[in-house]
């Protein structure tokens, strides 16, 4: 009898790993799912000639090449949250585990409409909670520095597809789920909501 407890044992563990990993997992695919029907929610209210028109003058217009999905496109501070970590072109989970992750279905710093940088809120956005409105966001691309500051913070429920919808012009939205402390699939999200300070338009080759 004995024998057979201390084999069931690990088998136990296993399958508690197992389950535990399983709920990160779907935590992370509902979150990506979420994302999407937001932004495909959302309207922009500029068109990319009025952004370089209006927002930025013709010398402040810089030209570079579209980035490929898994590219470093840029480096993001914000030193009151204590986070610097690498930004990447794309947020799938292979991506995320190496930094943040800028969706394919926004917009790039230096075009018009609404900006989505996610992490995972275990990792690198783990401090997102700290931020403050007139905290400072600091975006170094590979083709110009952006500069931010946070307006609000907002936490929402994770099925509410109008929260982007609310949010025009150049825009950028810091992007976890939450509550951070939460273990298995978490409800809600936190959103960091930033206008631009400082950079310049850009223009794809």
């Amino acid at each position: 009898m004995q024998k057979h407890k201390l084999f069931i044992i690990p088998i136990v563990l296993f399958l508690m790993t197992m389950a535990f990993a399983w709920l990160l997992f779907f935590d992370y695919a509902n979150a990506l799912f979420s994302t999407a029907q937001m932004l495909q929610s959302a309207s922009k209210s500029q068109s990319q000639s009025d952004f370089q028109s209006i927002e930025h003058p013709e010398e402040q217009i810089r030209t570079a090449k579209y980035p490929y999905y898994g590219d470093k496109i840029a480096t993001v501070r914000i030193e009151t949250a204590g986070i610097f970590t690498d930004v990447y072109q794309g947020d799938d989970d292979t991506l995320l585990s190496d930094g943040v992750g800028h969706s394919l279905a926004s917009s790039m710093p230096g075009e018009a409409g609404t900006i989505i940088l996610s992490a995972h809120r275990t990792t690198h956005f783990a401090t997102l909670g700290d931020v403050m409105p007139g905290d400072a966001v600091e975006i170094d691309t590979y083709y110009g520095k952006y500069r931010y500051t946070v307006e609000s913070t907002h936490i929402f429920d994770g099925n509410d597809t109008d929260f982007l919808s609310s949010f025009s012009g150049d825009t950028l939205i810091l992007y976890t789920c939450y509550p951070f402390d939460y273990i298995g699939q978490a409800k809600q999200r936190y959103a960091g909501v930033c206008v631009p300070s400082e950079g310049a338009g850009v223009v794809w080759e």
